[in-house]
């Protein structure tokens, strides 16, 4: 089951941050869209976040990358976006096990 979002509506997906056990910023990801979605369009945006109920942070705001999703106009089902990500603290010298690469599922009402 995917994330669940109106047709035609900008809306916030997925966001990525790193917050550390005390519930400060630890940095953030680099994100980008490996394969867009094939029946709407996908943007990144850079922003304070809340972060969402089920964290131990719950409520605490951090920067984080999102990622946004919208739907072409009338489109209905289901929808895939690939996005690959690296943590910020190696990005003077990245290594293979801090990047991954995730498909997030968007099912569109």
């Amino acid at each position: 089951m995917g994330i669940e979002v109106r047709s035609g509506q900008d809306t916030a997906v997925k966001a990525y941050y790193v917050v550390r056990s005390d519930c400060t910023g630890a940095g953030a990801h680099q994100v980008s869209i490996r394969t867009p979605p094939a029946n709407g369009t996908a943007r990144l945006a850079r922003i304070t976040w809340t972060i969402e109920k089920g964290d131990a942070c719950a409520g605490e705001k951090t920067k984080a990358t999102v990622l946004y999703y919208r739907s072409r106009p009338g489109f209905r089902g289901t929808d895939t976006i690939t996005v690959q990500t690296i943590h910020q603290l190696y990005m003077e010298d990245p290594v293979s096990d801090v990047t991954s690469t995730y498909t997030v599922t968007i099912e569109v009402k």
